[in-house]
């Protein structure tokens, strides 16, 4: 029952970014209808309950991606360390990644979001 809701859970999640930006600006959205950075970092420094629960929810699934990318050997580790990382502190680990990069604010949500773990987080480098 757990793996089922877990699926239905991320399903939806999945589905969720598109149904969302189909409502924002053209500057937040890039041509291709991905969400660009600035979508994302504007969700993250919103003071409504409703944008914070986009951005955590969008970082959270980004952070989910990378798991399932290692466990199942399609790349390796990327995320190291962030055992204890809890779900509100995404939010500002964004804003502060984006702060520090001004210029990737246009690349993609999800490349920007990547980043933004993989640096909090870095895995030991293979010689």
């Amino acid at each position: 029952m757990t793996k089922w809701f877990a699926a239905a859970a991320l399903a939806a999640l999945a589905t969720a970014p598109v149904a969302a930006q189909q409502q924002q600006t053209p500057e937040v959205v890039s041509s291709g209808g991905f969400l660009l950075g600035r979508g994302l970092y504007t969700s993250c420094i919103s003071q409504e309950a409703n944008e914070q629960l986009a951005c955590r929810s969008y970082m959270m699934a980004v952070a989910d991606s990378m798991a399932m990318h290692k466990d199942n050997g399609w790349a390796p580790q990327s995320l190291c360390g962030a055992d204890n990382l809890q779900v509100a502190q995404l939010g500002p680990l964004y804003v502060e990644y984006i702060r520090r990069n001004p210029d990737k604010i246009d690349w993609t949500a999800a490349s920007t979001a990547y980043n933004a773990l993989a640096e909090s987080f870095p895995c030991a480098r293979r010689n």
